[in-house]
């Protein structure tokens, strides 16, 4: 159930930790920091607090540097430290944590520097390059996604150990930065906690009426919903082909995304032709 958690655990420990030792036996406590832009949700915060969480449970200290958001609270009450420094702010103001980061590395004494996102990755990197090889940290990236494929970007190839979340995200890293040594990239695959997303939930009557009557569009029909934005690398394409292809079959399916945020390259203009406009919701 929580393989992927428990391989990144293994991954970044065994950086550290010598072979053999199981995170259930005594710890050494370590010192673990991971960076990201902000605590809202998505894919990469859920994950930053499911490792967070399990490295507290095995004995270890997290702590995450990012932007105060949503899920903020959650990390505090897994046991992790919380630092509110925004390193994702895409401007030059970004820089001045630079130094304090430098002094947090050296004066919490960290072992491991995992950063989740390009820009806090290059703040990781130049702290992490300033300071004299003896101190620095052991330095992991996680690649959580195909991000494009420019000197920016590069930076989630330079860590000392590459975390790629899937085969096709491992493809890619080999194929546009065929500098990096097979053996830094290591493929952990995304899971779902199944408490939380049951495989044929079905929501209480109460969640219904409420669907109804902010939905009203909706009655009668025959609905899938796309939990992601609407873009063409979340499936955008194929999910409203399917809907074409039920509705060209009589079935007055709508394509539902109540929550979905577009963002400047994700288009209507890419939807396929088949699909009527009126036939999707937000």
């Amino acid at each position: 159930m929580w393989s992927h958690i428990r391989s990144s655990i293994t991954l970044i420990l065994g950086l550290l930790v010598p072979p053999g030792r199981s995170c259930d036996e005594p710890p050494v406590p370590l010192t673990v920091v991971q960076m990201l832009p902000a605590l809202d949700g998505g894919g990469v915060e859920r994950g930053t607090l499911e490792v967070a969480r399990e490295l507290v449970r095995c004995g270890h200290r997290a702590l995450v540097i990012a932007a105060p958001g949503r899920m903020a609270q959650a990390i505090v009450e897994a046991g992790a430290e919380h630092i509110p420094w925004a390193v994702g702010e895409k401007s030059a103001r970004v820089l001045r944590y630079l130094v304090p980061l430098r002094r947090l590395l050296r004066e919490r004494r960290v072992d491991i520097l995992h950063a989740r996102s390009r820009l806090p990755a290059w703040l990781a990197l130049s702290a992490w390059r300033s300071l004299p090889p003896s101190l620095r940290p052991r330095f992991v990236t996680t690649f959580h996604g195909l991000y494009s494929v420019n000197r920016y970007s590069a930076v989630m190839a330079r860590g000392e150990a590459v975390i790629a979340i899937s085969d096709t995200v491992r493809d890619h890293i080999r194929y546009c930065y065929p500098w990096v040594e097979e053996g830094r990239i290591a493929v952990i695959h995304r899971g779902v906690d199944p408490l939380h997303y049951g495989y044929g939930y079905d929501p209480p009557p109460d969640w219904r009426v409420g669907w109804e009557r902010d939905m009203p569009m909706l009655a009668g029909r025959f609905v899938l919903t796309l939990p992601a934005r609407i873009s063409p690398r979340k499936g955008q394409d194929d999910f409203l082909a399917l809907i074409a292809a039920l509705r060209e079959r009589g079935i007055p399916a709508q394509a539902s995304s109540p929550r979905a945020r577009i963002g400047p390259s994700d288009s209507r203009r890419s939807r396929p032709r088949s699909v009527p406009a009126g036939s999707m919701n937000m």
